[in-house]
């Protein structure tokens, strides 16, 4: 992670109180938990599967923010994010062996976060009528290289660092799009401000509000399920067992045919409670309770994959060109939920429940969900067990 400045706008924080901020130790007493840092979310997330781990530096550009958002390419000072990330690298190589970044040594340093000072948010220097300096995540497309390492993608950014828990939880979700996830918002052209793609109470998803924990489809397609975590639904009539996924690696896949390899159409369903990951939000420096009820939820997704420009991406993403951008179709990831909230004791999904069904046939199973008996999973955490 590279804090830049411009002569223009300074952060005002070290690169040490950054990466306190970004990358400390996980602390459950915290007031910013559970975002008090990208590194602690993750390995909550994951089970203790993926260790985020990362290095801050700073940097000042040369020229002031406004240089770097040229959109006329016939301009003698024309300056994108690339060229800015290519000033920040260089100037930085005597001190950093980029090497140290290629973890998987194929010569790609994988990604890159600039985050830029608040100064630079809502600017629109170039009067297209979007903000230049939204976090996101993008391919790289200079030619620059680096102690022999080609870079690949960059996260990059204006965000306020004053505001820790936005500040995490922004980066959080940009490098869930640097390991392949896409957004699961929606894209409404007549309405900017209806963008729920998970709706209800029910729907709190990191790549869909910045807020929340990880999915199991998310958790699946990182791999951080193994074995019998990841229970497989073969027909007939089956009984599962789910325990909170913020405690527990598992959920239930109802597969509509060929899995091929998780990359096809099918139901999760998973156990959620209000805690770890999923226990707040926060406007500022107020703590939020995501939701006060957990339970089941059902998610209908198609990771279906296409190639383009020999990469590969899914094939129902709202970056994708055969997305349907009237919603209606096909998503990477939907919700069914009961009335916007969980389903709770004694529920039944079925083909009467709204959304229950495959894209072009009607679903001809039941779900029905059963409390069990209280379970203490582990110390000072009680939770629930659903059947």
């Amino acid at each position: 992670m590279i804090a830049v400045s411009f002569p223009d706008a300074q952060h005002g924080f070290s690169a040490e109180e950054i990466q306190n901020m970004c990358f400390g130790p996980e602390d459950p007493q915290s007031p910013r938990y559970p975002v008090e840092s990208s590194g602690a979310f993750y390995s909550r997330s994951s089970y203790g599967r993926l260790n985020l781990t990362g290095k801050v530096y700073t940097y000042t550009a040369k020229y002031e923010i406004d240089a770097y958002t040229k959109t006329n390419y016939r301009e003698p000072d024309y300056r994108t994010r690339d060229d800015l990330l290519d000033e920040a690298l260089e100037a930085l190589d005597d001190i950093i062996d980029y090497n140290d970044f290629d973890v998987n040594k194929d010569g790609i340093l994988d990604s890159v976060i600039l985050t830029l000072p608040k100064e630079a948010m809502i600017r629109d220097p170039n009067k297209d009528g979007k903000e230049d300096w939204v976090p996101c995540s993008c391919k790289y497309n200079g030619n620059a290289e680096h102690d022999g390492v080609k870079l690949a993608r960059m996260c990059i950014g204006a965000r306020d660092l004053s505001n820790t828990t936005k500040f995490n939880s922004s980066w959080i979700h940009e490098l869930g799009h640097a390991m392949g996830l896409p957004d699961y918002y929606k894209v409404i052209t007549n309405n900017p401000h209806d963008q729920e793609g998970l709706t209800g109470l029910t729907g709190w998803e990191m790549m869909d509000d910045a807020w929340g924990d990880f999915s199991s489809f998310s958790k699946l397609m990182y791999g951080w399920f193994t074995g019998n975590e990841l229970q497989i639904y073969t027909g007939g009539t089956q009984t599962y067992e789910l325990r909170s996924l913020q405690d527990a690696p598992n959920c239930v896949l109802i597969p509509r045919g060929d899995l091929d390899g998780f990359h096809s159409e099918y139901f999760i369903v998973e156990f959620n409670t209000p805690t770890g990951n999923d226990s707040a939000f926060f406007v500022r420096d107020n703590r939020i309770d995501l939701f006060r009820q957990g339970g089941v939820r059902v998610l209908h997704c198609d990771a279906e994959l296409h190639e383009i420009s020999s990469d590969k991406m899914f094939k129902w993403c709202i970056n994708s060109k055969s997305y349907d951008r009237t919603n209606k179709k096909q998503r990477v990831l939907r919700i069914i939920n009961y009335r916007n909230m969980y389903f709770n004791d004694g529920k039944v999904i079925n083909n009467e429940t709204d959304g229950f069904a495959w894209y072009s046939i009607i679903a001809c199973f039941e779900l029905k969900t059963v409390l069990i008996r209280p379970l203490r999973l582990h110390r000072d955490s009680p939770g629930t067990m659903y059947r």
